[in-house]
């Protein structure tokens, strides 16, 4: 039996490599931290919709507040083991926990109590296909198996085999199964080896066993993955790619394929992507109102041994206006922070007495553009402004002495391939 090349199994080996700089996470332009949580480096975690945390310490199966103040224990497997992972189920009733010491898979109700469900060996990753089944990753044999288990009986029916060790999993809105595969043809696994393969919900529920050859190649190149998950406005998936040793980094992927963006890149392993969603539209990309978050595990396995929760969001740019034209003749300056750096902004106009504070999203296909000046009344001005270093821009104009008053300005922000990607908030002249 191949044995799995778990995160916890590398936590124990990178313990004893050569250290190296304490690494410090970057974020992308049009993102920023919101809080860094400290966490026990050994213990996994699942974040509730409530933004409580249910925790496996190795034994017991707890609750917390995001603070980390105990709200009291679940449940206990009865014997030490190394987590796997923690997933809720859609109905809110329960998780399943997932240990690869034993491959022992729980379901550890809120009301208290731990019951085995299942035993697949060295289970890695769990996403839940509806409430009535959940899919596995785990590598029972040679190579990796994902099963579909029901939850009720415990039946597992394997449904993909795959070569390599066992690698994270995530499923679409539309039932579409997406595996990213980890080499096994040395170690550490050669550089830009590991795929992200996707089969069809039709696929998985032929009954015929599926393999890499039946897959679609989604993306290519990665350096090894240790989570994955969609965002729910696009449907873009975000990636844990997380090599042995080197630069980790979260990565966005479109529909397509088509790498967007590079949201982390840090030297600790990055694993656990969540996402949260508050009122409001809102999509988890750059330059966008901050009514969607992320959360990730950043672990240092290198120097420090320690772990934390990090929460990113989005960071809308600020625009505002300054300058004697204000209340009069004279110059106006329009001013835009927190753009892409070294890029630009598009300048839009709209009259001030159509200006709607409560803003409206409209969908642009690959953004969505909040504003509050009616679609059809909002002048493009022609206007193109450059962007520094820290990304401010600024464009300055006169008013004759019967301006003020008349107007709002609003920036289009472009990303650094010079396409648009977000917009800051409008400021009346």
């Amino acid at each position: 039996m191949q044995r799995i090349f778990s995160w916890t199994l590398a936590s124990a080996i990178l313990v004893l490599s050569p250290s190296f700089a304490r690494a410090t996470d970057a974020i992308a332009p049009g993102f920023g931290i919101d809080a860094t949580h400290a966490y026990p480096t050994s213990d996994i975690y699942t974040t509730l919709p409530n933004g409580n945390r249910v925790t496996f310490d190795g034994l017991n199966v707890a609750l917390e507040t995001d603070s980390g103040t105990p709200l009291g224990t679940l449940g206990s497997i009865g014997a030490q083991a190394f987590g796997s992972f923690l997933v809720v189920d859609p109905t809110g009733t329960y998780v399943l926990l997932g240990e690869n010491t034993t491959g022992a898979i729980y379901k550890v109700a809120f009301s208290g109590g731990a019951t085995l469900l299942a035993d697949l060996d060295y289970n890695f990753d769990a996403t839940f296909e509806d409430a009535a089944h959940v899919l596995v990753s785990a590598a029972t044999g040679q190579g990796n198996d994902i099963y579909s288990i029901d939850v009720n009986s415990g039946l597992s029916t394997n449904i993909v085999h795959t070569g390599g060790y066992s690698g994270p999993i995530a499923r679409a809105s539309n039932g579409d199964l997406y595996y990213c595969t980890q080499d096994d043809s040395s170690f550490p696994a050669p550089p830009a080896s590991s795929r992200i393969l996707r089969w069809t919900n039709a696929q998985i529920h032929s009954g015929v066993l599926q393999s890499e050859g039946t897959a679609s190649l989604f993306a290519a190149g990665l350096d090894g993955g240790s989570s994955m998950k969609f965002e729910n406005v696009y449907g873009h998936l975000f990636v844990c790619e997380a090599p042995f040793v080197g630069t980790n980094r979260i990565l966005e992927f479109d529909s397509a394929g088509t790498r967007v963006d590079e949201i982390v890149t840090t030297a600790n392993t990055l694993s656990v992507l969540e996402f949260f969603y508050g009122p409001g539209a809102a999509s988890f990309q750059a330059f966008q109102p901050a009514n969607v978050t992320m959360k990730y595990r950043s672990t240092d396995y290198n120097v420090t041994y320690t772990s934390s929760i990090v929460t990113v969001s989005p960071r809308r740019p600020l625009a505002a206006v300054s300058g004697p034209g204000l209340t009069g003749v004279g110059s106006v300056t329009f001013t835009v922070t927190g753009a892409h750096p070294n890029s630009s902004f598009f300048l839009l106009a709209g009259a001030i007495g159509v200006y709607n504070p409560i803003e409206t999203a409209y969908n642009n296909g690959t953004y969505l553009f909040h504003t509050g000046i009616p679609y059809t009344s909002i002048r493009r001005t022609g206007i193109n402004a450059l962007t520094d270093a820290n990304g401010t821009g600024s464009f300055t104009y006169y008013n004759p002495g019967n301006l003020q008053g008349t107007r709002v300005l609003q920036a289009l922000i472009r990303d650094d391939h010079g396409a648009f990607a977000g917009s800051s908030n409008a400021a009346p002249n």
